[in-house]
Parts: structure tokens; C-alpha cells; sequence
């Protein structure tokens, strides 16, 4: 395992020497600036929600009981915590996703260059393409669904004292098989078809 995380550290040097040996830079600006706009546009998503969302929680419980005012305070907390884990999740599989006609050309580009061999790369727009955009949405959206799913699971178990100190260890995990599997996506999808890639990332 630790070989694999180093190995992977070093592989961010190689992709930087890569990129600016055969200027591909094209594939790294413009999908960090739909990065920055799909971001902000969650953040202040979460930002216009958090009043509403901490003023239902807060209505789960009755203003006549006591330790309102804490509740309240606890409600707003957690609410803000609950809208920051799903903005980070909804923004991590949405933009799997809307990367995939930059992200699939460029894993193209650097099999040409790794291989020497030539990978057929469809026109950006084209049908091949929008398909490519479509799978990658579906991966991102089925991924957040299990993700949310399971973390959410992992966070009421970590509310039990004896769970408490595996559940960071346990949430890294699913995060990191997620992450994983959409990113490795950009690669299978011109080998495999979606079940096919499903069944790749899970062994």
C-alpha cells in the first residue's frame, strides 16, 4: 500500500513534466476553470441553503423544551457540517463528470505518448463525445448516491464511542474508492463498457 501512495505521489511530477513537454496545457486550464465555476456555484448553493436547512432541523424540536437555545446552536453547526460534506461530494462526482471531453482526450494523448501507438480520439463534438459526458454524469451522480449512502451510515455509527476512532479511517476509505473509480473511468471507457469498468474498479 505505501509503495502505491508513493508511487502515486510521484506519478503528479511525471504528469507535470508531461504536460509541459507536449504542451498540454489546454487540458489542465479549461477544466480548472469549470472547476472553480462548478465550485463556487455549490458553495453559494450551500451558503443561500444553510438558514433554511438549520431552521428545519431546528424545528425537529420543540421551542418549549428544554435546552432549546443549545439545540438550536447544534442544529446550526451540524446543518452547515451536513450542507459542506454533500457540496464536497456533489462537486467532486458533478465534475467527473462535465471534465469527461477534456478528460478522456488527454488519456488518450498520454497512451499515444507512453505507447507510441495511436487511440482513436472523437471530435469534440460529436455523438462519441456526448455519450462520454453522459456516462461520466451517470458514474458521478451513482457514485454520490453510494457515497452519501455510506458516509452518512458511518457518521450514526461514529456517534457510538466504540466505533468513533475507525470511522475517519473507514469514510477516507469509501471516499477514496469513489474518487478512485471515477477518475480511473477516463481510461476503462475505451475498453470497457459501463458494467465492464463497474466490475474492473471493484476488483
Amino acid at each position: 500500500m505505501f509503495k502505491d501512495f508513493f508511487d502515486g505521489m510521484g506519478s503528479y511530477g511525471k504528469a507535470w513534466y508531461i504536460i509541459s513537454k507536449h504542451n498540454l496545457w489546454y487540458y489542465v486550464i479549461v477544466p480548472g476553470v469549470i472547476s472553480v465555476i462548478l465550485g463556487g456555484s455549490i458553495a453559494y448553493a450551500a451558503y443561500l441553503l444553510h438558514p433554511d436547512f438549520s431552521f428545519f432541523l431546528t424545528e425537529l424540536y420543540p421551542s418549549s423544551w428544554w435546552g432549546y437555545s443549545i439545540f438550536e446552536s447544534i442544529a446550526s453547526f451540524f446543518g452547515g457540517l451536513i450542507l459542506v460534506v454533500t457540496g464536497i461530494l456533489t462537486y467532486r462526482n458533478l465534475l467527473i463528470g462535465f471534465l469527461s471531453p477534456f478528460m478522456s482526450p488527454l488519456a488518450a494523448r498520454v497512451q499515444e505518448i507512453e505507447t507510441g501507438r495511436v487511440v482513436y480520439d472523437p471530435p469534440f463534438f460529436s455523438f462519441t463525445n456526448l455519450r462520454l459526458i453522459l456516462r461520466g454524469l451517470y458514474f458521478g451522480l451513482r457514485n454520490l448516491v453510494k457515497e452519501l449512502w455510506y458516509t452518512g451510515w458511518l457518521f450514526l455509527l461514529g456517534l457510538i464511542p466504540v466505533f468513533g476512532l475507525a470511522i475517519p479511517i473507514l469514510i477516507f476509505l469509501v471516499q477514496s474508492f469513489y474518487a478512485g473509480f471515477g477518475n480511473l473511468d477516463y481510461t476503462l471507457e475505451k475498453f470497457y463498457d459501463v458494467k465492464g469498468s463497474k466490475r474492473f474498479s471493484q476488483k
